[in-house]
């Protein structure tokens, strides 16, 4: 059984869309022990995945909430890493180069299922607009919970052509998570990825109120769930 953990219901939308069987999956505030998945075990082959073989000018956007201090932190140390970028005509640069976007409000207003809301279509606009502002050919979503299906569909068709869109479970079955040096400050690995899921079983353990979880989880996962897998734990 894979276990994942994460602060809102962005690691259900990763959890729906990672190869294995049976899922256990705690959404709480704080981290729990023992050998876990989170998003942030995918952050550096998603990047890694852009820079070396998507990008076609070397601008690559990172958007994240402002409060997401992990993902924050993250970010100061992307600059010092180091990939294997080329070149690939006379308009791309001749190194990778990163712009991180800080958002406001919107992973919260996704977690909440507000993303077809007028209000978040608006605030996503405005990150949108910056990210062409500054002549992005890719971007990247850092919160699991914008590859929620119908966030997802909301973000791609905002950013129309100019801009390709990823998020992180785009990434889940790439075979170079652990591709990077011993020292790397964002080294992080996350165990073997099955490629061939049967039925998925989900099991979810949440801090949040029940009947909400259910509801929820049940839109992103797109199936129904028994009362009996959905456990609050205190």
């Amino acid at each position: 059984m894979k276990k994942f953990w994460g602060k809102d219901f962005g690691i259900v939308a990763l959890a729906k869309n990672y190869p294995a069987e049976k899922f256990m999956i705690k959404i709480s505030r704080d981290l729990p022990n023992g050998e876990i998945i989170q998003e942030s075990d995918f952050w550096i082959p998603a990047i890694k995945n852009i820079v070396e073989e998507k990008t076609k000018f070397g601008r690559i956007g990172i958007l994240y909430n402002r409060k997401n201090k992990e993902a924050g932190s993250f970010c100061q140390k992307l600059v010092n890493e180091k990939f294997d970028y080329k070149q690939k005509n006379t308009r791309s640069e001749k190194s990778a180069k990163f712009s991180f976007i800080e958002m406001q409000v919107l992973s919260e207003m996704a977690s909440e299922g507000l993303s077809d809301s007028v209000e978040f279509r608006r605030l996503l606009r405005k990150s949108i607009r910056n990210a062409k502002h500054l002549h992005l050919d890719s971007i990247l979503f850092l919160e699991a919970i914008f590859a929620e299906k119908r966030t997802r569909q909301i973000i791609t068709k905002m950013a129309g052509t100019q801009i390709k869109v990823y998020f992180v479970t785009d990434f889940l079955n790439l075979k170079s998570e652990l591709n990077m040096t011993a020292n790397s400050p964002l080294r992080k690995g996350v165990g073997g990825i099955s490629e061939n899921p049967a039925k998925k079983i989900f099991k979810i353990e949440t801090d949040d109120n029940l009947e909400f979880t259910k509801s929820r989880a049940e839109q992103i996962l797109e199936r129904n769930l028994k009362e009996s897998n959905i456990i609050k734990f205190s």
